[in-house]
């Protein structure tokens, strides 16, 4: 791998990171890193006791995984996997929505905005 690929990886996960940071203070959760190299970043947002969301980048596979986890279930994801995004759809976590609405890319800030909204205002 080139030094500008791994610069522009890192930058990801930096990135990525930060903005974990920025959401787990304005919308008052905890954040839990659990892994971090180069290229990859494994966090957590604690939303209560039994419900988080989970953010997995892999830069060097091209990799991005958002999924909302409510009692070790997820029940909403977006993954990207080589370019190409795909939904699991709220509470039909099994199903793989390849839609135009399904593989319309989202940013981390506005995943855990619906993933809250989601857990707050649907999941009553």
């Amino acid at each position: 791998m080139n030094i500008l690929m791994a610069d522009i990886m890192h930058e990801l996960i930096i990135k990525t990171e930060e903005k974990l940071n920025d959401l787990s203070q304005s919308k008052n959760l905890t954040y839990q890193l659990l892994e971090k190299t180069q290229s990859i970043l494994k966090a957590r947002l604690l939303i209560e006791k039994n419900a988080f969301i989970q953010i997995y980048v892999n830069a060097r596979k091209n990799k991005i995984s958002y999924t909302l986890i409510i009692n070790n279930q997820r029940t909403y994801s977006k993954d990207c996997i080589y370019g190409v995004w795909h939904m699991h759809p709220f509470k039909e976590p099994h199903f793989h929505d390849t839609s135009e609405i399904g593989k319309n890319p989202i940013s981390v800030t506005d995943f855990v905005i619906k993933a809250l909204y989601y857990y707050f205002e649907i999941n009553l």
